[in-house]
């Protein structure tokens, strides 16, 4: 019922210690006002997990697509926020609303098309995209589709390749890499900057995944 864990006062002789310092206060835990979630107790996770996609589900529109606020307009970048966070849960054995996620990715694949301009905010969008879409599998409801424009859309960015930041960069190579072109993929850890170690360590961890 603590927002940190109370320290351990078994030993009188710690007891004794600690009660004259400033910190005997804060020994017992820190409370908050706010309600605390357990996310320890998997009855409070299923619940919450129930409650979260009940709200997901319920913001979905009737063309797959999902608004930024229940009842708002579509928007393609919040479709993708939500398959790629329905993709994450997936790959950690959580059951998605496969229902939910076809609509959603049939509207992808129909809107990001539109698209291929060659402005800096398109080519974030189409490698977000791409990254999406093959977040899951090809045999996925039929994402073969998906599949082809995600090769269409990431041979369309990487021309633009100037345009990518380095965590775009990143995103190009988990794509080329999940469409089974490793050259291209294995060619994508050259290009973030050496600055950008956070993305760098994050493509050689994935790299591992690929290579099995």
């Amino acid at each position: 019922d603590t927002i940190t864990p109370a320290w351990d006062r078994k030993d009188p002789r710690h007891l004794m210690s600690l009660m004259e310092t400033p910190w005997e206060q804060i020994s017992k835990g820190r409370r908050t006002i706010w309600p605390i979630i357990d996310m320890l107790n998997p009855a409070t996770v299923k619940r919450e997990k129930e409650d979260a996609f009940s709200k997901i589900i319920s913001a979905q529109l009737s063309n797959g697509a999902f608004p930024w606020f229940p009842g708002g307009r579509e928007d393609v970048y919040m479709t993708l926020y939500v398959l790629a966070g329905f993709a994450e849960a997936k790959r950690y054995g959580v059951d998605i609303p496969e229902q939910v996620v076809r609509k959603a990715l049939q509207y992808v694949t129909g809107e990001i098309p539109k698209r291929l301009k060659p402005e800096e905010r398109d080519i974030a969008l189409i490698l977000y995209a791409a990254y999406v879409v093959t977040s899951y599998p090809k045999t996925y409801h039929g994402n073969e589709q998906g599949y082809m424009f995600a090769q269409k859309w990431i041979d369309y960015a990487d021309k633009h390749s100037d345009a990518m930041t380095p965590y775009g960069k990143a995103l190009a190579a988990h794509v080329y890499w999940r469409l089974g072109d490793k050259a291209k993929g294995n060619n994508g850890l050259k290009r973030p900057t050496s600055s950008s170690k956070y993305y760098c360590n994050r493509i050689f961890i994935e790299h591992a995944h690929y290579k099995g």
